[in-house]
């Protein structure tokens, strides 16, 4: 059974995200000139810190004392359990401080990403810097905001005159840098420039805001997505995964099987990506702005020959099961 939510239910959850967002906003500006204590994850260049878990049990305690029957997926709570089951519920997925290693060094490209779900459908997205006091929001059909002003994508119609974002990620994998950089090479080629902020999240606010045109990247995870996917397509723009399906438009059926690579059936297979994809466990996600002859012009380029996919076991670091379970490993 679907859970009942009202569009004054979701302007609520708004309302509520917005205000845990800029209250650890205080708290986040405040460590950031500070020295800080960091540990490693998956690898020695996936930090996290203090910071990152204050910030996510703030937030999960100040939703969950709001809203007792909601949920909750947060990045450093999911790395510690490894599983959880998705439900009908609103499901807040949290990513406490997106940009960890901008957040050490001192980069201003921060945020915290709060998407909310219900009956597994994302229906409220905020997004917060408060480096730079940046806040996007939106709420499903209610179009997308910078501070409190309607944003929407660029259209742009060619690669040439495209400025794309691209992220390298966290993993220094020799076999998959050689296809990183090797696909950013036949990008450069072709876009009018490239750029690189370090924040999933941000990357995506900023095609909604048509700062940029597109942005690709490898391995990202459901926290860092969910509230960009939102606020990307409430900007007239559009997530998909490399083979047209469109990420997020729902999370069953959910099947993973074993990854073979390669285009066309993208990673492991169609099923198996766009199962991942629709929750956000994808290995790739593309987003860019709404006019047909750029989509075209950049499934093609994606989708061509010329442009190499690295193994989807490689870098896949989470499934959902049949029951809709999320699981770590791959």
């Amino acid at each position: 059974m679907s859970y009942p939510c009202t569009k004054t239910d979701l302007v609520a959850f708004k309302d509520a995200a917005v205000d845990i967002a800029k209250h650890c906003g205080h708290v986040i500006k405040e460590a950031f000139y500070q020295p800080k204590s960091v540990d490693t994850k998956s690898c020695a260049t996936d930090l996290v810190t203090e910071t990152d878990r204050k910030v996510e049990q703030m937030i999960h305690s100040y939703l969950k004392e709001k809203f007792p029957d909601s949920e909750f997926i947060g990045e450093e709570t999911f790395a510690d359990t490894g599983s959880y089951k998705v439900l009908d519920n609103p499901t807040w997925v949290v990513d406490p401080i997106d940009g960890t290693t901008n957040f050490v060094q001192k980069f201003p490209y921060i945020c915290t990403s709060i998407g909310l779900l219900v009956n597994k459908q994302v229906e409220v997205a905020v997004v917060y810097n408060p480096i730079l006091d940046l806040l996007f929001t939106a709420v499903r059909g209610e179009g997308s905001y910078l501070n409190g002003e309607r944003i929407r994508c660029n259209r742009a119609e060619e690669l040439n005159d495209a400025l794309i974002i691209v992220e390298i990620g966290s993993s220094r994998d020799e076999s998959r840098l050689d296809f990183v950089f090797d696909n950013l090479k036949r990008v450069t080629r072709t876009a009018r420039g490239i750029r690189s902020l370090g924040s999933a999240a941000l990357n995506m606010c900023h095609v909604a805001w048509g700062a940029a045109d597109a942005y690709y990247e490898y391995g990202i995870h459901c926290w860092d997505m969910c509230a960009g996917d939102l606020l990307v397509r409430e900007a007239g723009g559009v997530v998909t995964d490399p083979t047209g399906t469109m990420c997020f438009k729902s999370v069953a059926p959910l099947r993973h099987t074993p990854a073979t690579g390669g285009i066309p059936g993208g990673f492991g297979g169609h099923t198996s990506f766009c199962g991942l994809a629709m929750f956000g466990w994808t290995t790739v996600v593309l987003l860019y702005a709404p006019m047909f002859s750029f989509r075209s012009a950049i499934q093609r380029f994606f989708t061509s020959s010329s442009v190499h996919w690295y193994r989807a076991t490689a870098i896949t670091n989470y499934t959902v099961d049949s029951s809709h379970r999320l699981r770590s490993g791959s």
